[in-house]
Order: structure tokens, then C-alpha cells, then sequence
């Protein structure tokens, strides 16, 4: 389909560059030590910024005496920079072992048959050969069916070199008595073939989830104990509009693809 290769890109660079901002974050809050934490603070005081003002205040006087904050901090700083690689790193493989499963996963979760079996009478196999004749692709796919699906649709999923397509099991039913539709929905699957983006697609999903479950999750619970729970009631308002900035930010990863 027209754009969605470079759409599932684009969502591809936006889930690991939020990770790349998360993951680091998240490690810290996580195993940073209170004591060393507190040095570090301490490390602002003595670049002359007043702890009382709002944090983008703070941020204006940081910029006056950079070198001794950044002396003081190199110092006192706990560098969590491999922690957070090695989360990154499994979160990596994390995504393609499931980019991997997923097909298996289709076929098994849905107990999909080979077309032979529902259209014993071979009176498909006719019209899918050339509706792939139309979609201009030098091979046919493989055609299953989920017989237990009463909708009338389909997908294609599967690697590159073994594309498969399967047939809900309305679809095939009514595949004689509605045959323009039968036509548009396996034209559409066969589209996505010719244009070569089940790959891309599916390595989408396996990041959204990847992220969703070792990223997304983690950093929001986080985020809520440090705007509800962590630190006393002033220093908790004082950050308050930026960790709640952080929190929206959050909930817009989620629902982007949700509402896509």
C-alpha cells in the first residue's frame, strides 16, 4: 500500500528513539543509590542554583557556571550508561525473536487449514491465481483458511520468501454469493505482497509490543512513583508539570497507534 512502508518506519525510529530516552531514566531511578543521588543535588548548590525556584529557572542558572556543575557531577554521578545499553540490547532481541514467532503464532492461534481441504472443488484456486496474476507478483502466495472465523476478511503474514495469506472462513463461504468483495479484500492482502511491506509491518508490531511491555510499562510506573510517592510533598509539586508532561507524553505512544 502506498506510504505504509515509510509510515511503519517512521513508527519503527520513533519506539527506539522514546526507548533511547526512556530506558536510561528508568534504569536510574531504579538502581540509583539515595546517598550518591543526594551528592549530586548537592552538586547544583554549588553551581549557584537556588533549590526554591521552578525547575526552568534552575535550568537558566545551571547555564552560568557549567564547567564547575559539570566538574562536581562527572564526580558524583552514578553512570548506570551500560545498565541501560544491556536493557536496550535485550529489548532488541526481545522484539526479534517475537517479529520471528509471530508467524507461527497466526497460524497455530487460529488453526488454520491448507485451501485444499474447504474448497475440495478446486473452484477458488482458479480466481486466487489470477487475482495474483493482477497484483503482478511472480509467485503465488500460500492460501489458508480458518474455518472457525465467521468474518470476511483476511491477512497476509509471513517472510518474504514464504508469504502466506489466510482466508477467514466467511470469506470463503461467501466468496460465490458476494465474489466483487471475495476479489477486494484478497486484491488488498496481495497489495501489501506486491509492495513488499509484510516484513516491515510485522517488525512494527514486534517493537510496539517489545516496547509496550519492557519499556512503556516500567518507565510509567516510575514516572508515577516519582510524581506521587517519591521525595517530600514540595519537591513532588515543584516537578510536578514536568513529570506530568512526561507522563502525557507516555500516554500518547499508546494511543497514536491505537487510534491510527
Amino acid at each position: 500500500m502506498a506510504g505504509t512502508t515509510l509510515r511503519f518506519a517512521l513508527l519503527l525510529a520513533l519506539l527506539v528513539a522514546a526507548g533511547m530516552s526512556m530506558i536510561p531514566r528508568t534504569v536510574w531511578h531504579l538502581l540509583a543509590s539515595p546517598e550518591k543521588a543526594g551528592l549530586e543535588a548537592a552538586c547544583f548548590l554549588a553551581a549557584g542554583i537556588d533549590p526554591s525556584v521552578s525547575p526552568s529557572a534552575s535550568f537558566v542558572q545551571s547555564q552560568r557556571q557549567p564547567a564547575a556543575l559539570e566538574e562536581c557531577t562527572a564526580r558524583f554521578a552514578q553512570d548506570f550508561t551500560a545498565v541501560s545499553v544491556s536493557v536496550g540490547l535485550v529489548a532488541l532481541a526481545a522484539a526479534f525473536t517475537v517479529h520471528r514467532l509471530l508467524p507461527l503464532w497466526r497460524t497455530r492461534r487460529h488453526k488454520v487449514v491448507p485451501l485444499g481441504v474447504v474448497d475440495v472443488h478446486g473452484r477458488l484456486r482458479p480466481l486466487l491465481d489470477e487475482l495474483v496474476a493482477v497484483a503482478a507478483l511472480n509467485r503465488a502466495p500460500r492460501f489458508v483458511v480458518d474455518p472457525a472465523s465467521r468474518a470476511t476478511g483476511a491477512v497476509a503474514f509471513g517472510r518474504p520468501s514464504r508469504p502466506v495469506i489466510r482466508l477467514d472462513g466467511g470469506l470463503v463461504v461467501t466468496a460465490d454469493s458476494e465474489r466483487e468483495r471475495f476479489r477486494a479484500v484478497v486484491l488488498h492482502e496481495l497489495a501489501h505482497l506486491h509492495h513488499k511491506d509484510i516484513d516491515i509491518t510485522y517488525a512494527a508490531v514486534a517493537m510496539w509490543r517489545v516496547f509496550l511491555v519492557l519499556v512503556l510499562l516500567p518507565w510509567t510506573a516510575v514516572g508515577l512513583d516519582v510524581l506521587l510517592l517519591r521525595g517530600s510533598a514540595e519537591a513532588r509539586g515543584m516537578y510536578a508539570p514536568f513529570n506530568t508532561h512526561a507522563q502525557v507524553l507516555g500516554g500518547l505512544l499508546v494511543l497514536g497507534p491505537v487510534f491510527k
